[in-house]
């Protein structure tokens, strides 16, 4: 969204004047802070899944280490997640894989 008054500073430099307002985080952008391609700010694009790239990531693939959202990975125990294309490569034995290599301590 771009903003039609420009009296907010960028949340991000807080030094140039506001533009944009990030739909996904609300924080108030100048133009530098601001990805128009992506329309989201610089901070929500280092933050965002590595496999859908639309959500924000919650967690990290114990396997190959990518920024995972809740619905871009399967949950093995509380704490540690598998992404899709991990489980797809690696199949319904990825928690046995897991336990035999001590990545998942169970």
């Amino acid at each position: 969204m771009i903003l039609s008054l420009y009296a907010k500073n960028c949340d991000i430099c807080n030094e140039k004047p506001a533009k944009f307002v990030c739909p996904k985080c609300g924080r108030y952008l100048c133009e530098e802070h601001y990805n128009k391609r992506r329309e989201v700010c610089s901070a929500c694009v280092e933050a965002l899944c590595d496999v859908c790239r639309t959500a924000l990531a919650t967690s990290r693939c114990v396997l190959c280490g990518r920024k995972v959202c809740h619905n871009c990975a399967i949950e093995l125990d509380e704490v540690r997640r598998v992404c899709y294309n991990c489980f797809t490569t690696y199949g319904t034995d990825v928690r046995k894989d897991l336990k035999f290599s001590g990545l998942l301590g169970v």
